[in-house]
């Protein structure tokens, strides 16, 4: 899903596909980034979605693996019968997982946006162990970037004193 929109996941898939070995690659297909869905990569995975494992276009034969799709993830019968299919392959493999975000709790299934990462909670009423009021990783990399923007805008500022600065502006 939005994961692998990244280049890094695409460039592990491309190189799967000249793995020689037993290689397995779960697709765990929950419909949803943390924005709204588009684009090709999206397009693809909604083909197979709705095709149950079937398109005119398959990203992932496309670039070399074998191709698995199970409907129901949520389903440990149906994940069973997947794993026990592939686990002995020669050749690597890309295992299609169809999820429910938040399948089992009312409050997650609900609002899935939200619950899309989650500190750990109480699963009877989904409010979170821990009460914390610090800084979290968001807050800390927005203040760093504005800091290392004022540092760049101080720096550019001090460059321009010398000609040869002032002169790549000009042009």
């Amino acid at each position: 899903d939005g994961s692998l929109s990244g280049g890094e996941a695409l460039e592990a898939i491309d190189y799967a596909g000249e793995f020689d070995g037993n290689l397995i690659v779960i697709i765990n297909d929950n419909d949803m980034s943390i924005a709204e869905n588009h684009g090709g990569m999206y397009k693809n995975l909604k083909a197979l979605r709705d095709g149950n494992g079937k398109a005119d276009t398959n990203l992932f034969t496309a670039m070399g693996l074998d191709y698995v799709f199970v409907k129901d993830g949520n389903d440990i019968e149906s994940l069973i019968a997947a794993f026990s299919k592939v686990k002995d392959s020669k050749r690597p493999v890309a295992v299609h997982i169809v999820t429910e975000k938040g399948k089992g709790l009312s409050f997650a299934e609900e609002n899935k946006e939200d619950w899309h990462w989650h500190m750990p909670f109480d699963v009877e009423t989904g409010k979170a162990k821990y009460n914390y009021d610090g800084e979290d990783y968001g807050d800390l990399t927005a203040k760093m970037l504005l800091r290392k923007n004022e540092e760049g805008r101080k720096r550019m500022r001090s460059d321009l004193r010398y000609s040869h600065s002032r002169r790549l502006l000009e042009r």
